[in-house]
Formats: structure tokens, sequence, C-alpha cells
């Protein structure tokens, strides 16, 4: 590979790129997940400790942290009975924080994402969602 990045503001993203992309966004679409990567910022915890940190059932945890395992957010070890977790690429916190940023500025003429609203009335209109 040359020595050049490949980035969607460079334009040199190939198509499993984009994909590769929209899955990660994809895996941190859901604020379950979102919230067991926060309870998981300051260190390793076990999966009862997640639920009760995060609020919601053990076995729903386990369903969301088997996505993000795959996704090669979070890492999963066995220690007898107890399964731990901890981040396994750090550089999904700084991918969250360039969205929250994002989120909560004020919106700006030339964004390029329609504001939820914005994006329910066109799928109303239509009748069906739009796919890309």
């Amino acid at each position: 590979m040359s020595g050049k990045s490949r980035s969607l503001r460079s334009g040199l993203a190939r198509k499993p790129d984009l994909v590769a992309i929209g899955n990660r966004f994809r895996v941190l679409s859901v604020p379950t997940r979102l919230a067991i990567l926060q309870a998981l910022h300051d260190g390793e915890m076990t999966v009862s400790v997640i639920a009760e940190t995060v609020g919601t059932s053990q076995p729903n945890v386990s369903k969301h942290l088997r996505v993000l395992v795959d996704a090669g957010m979070v890492a999963r070890r066995e220690e007898g009975a107890t399964s731990w977790c901890r981040i396994a690429d750090t550089l999904v916190f700084k991918l969250c924080d360039l969205v929250c940023e994002g989120a909560w500025e004020p919106a700006t003429p030339g964004r390029v994402f329609a504001p939820p609203k914005a994006r329910k009335a066109r799928t109303a209109r239509s009748g069906t969602p739009r796919e890309s």
C-alpha cells in the first residue's frame, strides 16, 4: 500500500472501506452499546457489573457485548464462570467524542446530515425508507 492514507475526505476510500466504516457506525448506533463502552472507559469490568452500571439485564448486556467484541471494540476473557470485558480499541472514544461534539453543536448551514425530523419527513412523503 502507498504512503497515502485513505479517508472519506480525501476521496480515496474504496467501497469495501466504506462498508467497514458503515458497519462501525452501525455498531455504535445503539445507545446500550454506547453505555457499555462508557462503563468500560475506566477499566475492565465483569458482565454483571456492566449490567448493573448500565441498568439493564445481564442477557441484554451479553447480547450487545457480543456485537462489540465481533467489531473488535471490546475484548472479553473468561476467568472461571466470570467474564471480564475491557476496551480493545481506544480509537472508539475519539470517534464517539467527534460524533458527540457534532451532536451538541447548533445546526450550521451546509451540515451534511439532516436533523432526524427532516429525515423522517422525507421517508413519510415517499412512503418507504430510502436505501443506498
